[in-house]
């Protein structure tokens, strides 16, 4: 009679960060920390058009960047105009607390 075969790890099964030894989970903000931001650097609550060209065109000492990894359309910022609580992984530096913006970074939390 043959053994059953037991799966050890796989992407189906990892342990999520959080729970490995010695590993912390990403910083999350929510995504309207990210929109006060961008309000706070043009002066008014952005439309969709300018939320994207705002998160499309970020530069810091390292070069130009967008926001959220590739860059977004007027209706991906449409989007995330709608849902102001929703949370995303940032950079920790992204998560720092900022001058006169109160962002605050939520503790990342295992999904389990």
């Amino acid at each position: 009679m043959s053994e059953r075969a037991e799966i050890v790890q796989g992407p189906w099964g990892k342990t999520p960060k959080a729970d490995r030894e010695g590993e912390s989970a990403p910083d999350k903000i929510v995504l309207g920390m990210v929109v006060r931001e961008c309000a706070v650097e043009i002066g008014h609550d952005p439309s969709p058009r300018e939320l994207a060209r705002w998160a499309n065109h970020q530069s810091d000492e390292r070069g130009d960047y967008c926001l959220f990894g590739k860059e977004i359309t007027d209706v991906e910022a449409a989007v995330i105009l709608k849902h102001p609580g929703r949370e995303v992984t940032v950079r920790p530096a992204r998560a720092a607390p900022k001058p006169g913006l109160g962002l605050v970074a939520v503790p990342g939390r295992a999904r389990g």
